[in-house]
């Protein structure tokens, strides 16, 4: 069996270049590709916390494993060679196109896999220590980082679809843990999507208390929570006394 194996670190990133270097090399070789795992997950995580430890699992001898380059394997130096140990007890094959390496059992390939590892974990170093300096000096000239501020309430959530459900199983007394089992997603989505209706409730209830003394809404950016509340509600009074005394006047 021969399997492909393609990942990258981020979802703004594809495989699609990874899989062309695989494909053009089997084609070269007259060989067909049996299976392709593809993933967009950090290095860092372990190859068992990964759709890799899965297709090692799987890997039986005479199999070969292609990948673009030694790095798509881990992050780490120590991950990598992990992984052709594996190989090695499992008399399965791995190639990394990049490199033209092909793992065997012999001490040239240990040596040379040990080489490449080692050289792709300096180069991630380096490219991690550029871009520290480069985000610390950019901070120190002022520039603002991270993604712009947006109001909480004015974000969209995937459960959005579901808040009619959402909310009656609350009403019903339902737990977190019920409603994320029925719906099939992460607490924390579930707890995001609660704060974004909880602001949206705040949100309306500022607006119907302006229009009831006959203003239009204020602060129509502010992000309303638990401490500020109490304050535009201070505010609004204050406008209301202030109004009474013109009127007065």
């Amino acid at each position: 069996m021969v399997y492909a194996y393609v990942r990258v670190s981020t979802q703004m990133q594809d495989t699609d270049s990874q899989l062309f270097q695989i494909e053009t090399y089997c084609n070269t070789h007259n060989m067909h590709i049996d299976k392709v795992y593809s993933e967009k997950v950090s290095g860092v995580k372990q190859p068992e916390e990964r759709k890799l430890g899965t297709l090692l699992r799987r890997c039986k001898e005479g199999d070969l494993v292609i990948v673009s380059e030694l790095s798509r394997l881990g992050r780490t130096l120590y991950m990598i060679m992990e992984v052709l140990n594996l190989a090695q007890k499992k008399k399965f094959g791995i190639y990394a196109c990049k490199e033209k390496f092909e793992h065997g059992d012999n001490l040239q390939s240990k040596v040379i896999a040990f080489a490449f590892g080692l050289a792709a974990e300096i180069e991630r170093t380096l490219i991690s220590e550029r871009t520290k300096e480069a985000l610390a000096m950019r901070k120190k000239q002022g520039v603002k980082l991270g993604r712009p501020w947006k109001p909480i309430e004015h974000e969209w959530s995937p459960l959005e679809p579901r808040r009619r459900y959402i909310l009656e199983c609350l009403r019903k007394g339902k737990t977190h843990y019920y409603i994320c089992q029925k719906l099939g997603c992460h607490e924390n989505t579930l707890k995001r999507f609660l704060g974004i209706v909880e602001m949206q409730r705040k949100r309306r209830e500022w607006e119907k208390a302006c229009r009831a003394m006959g203003q239009e809404p204020m602060i129509m950016g502010i992000v309303m929570d638990a401490v500020e509340r109490p304050l535009l509600l201070s505010y609004a009074g204050a406008c209301e006394c202030v109004s009474n005394d013109s009127v007065k006047k």
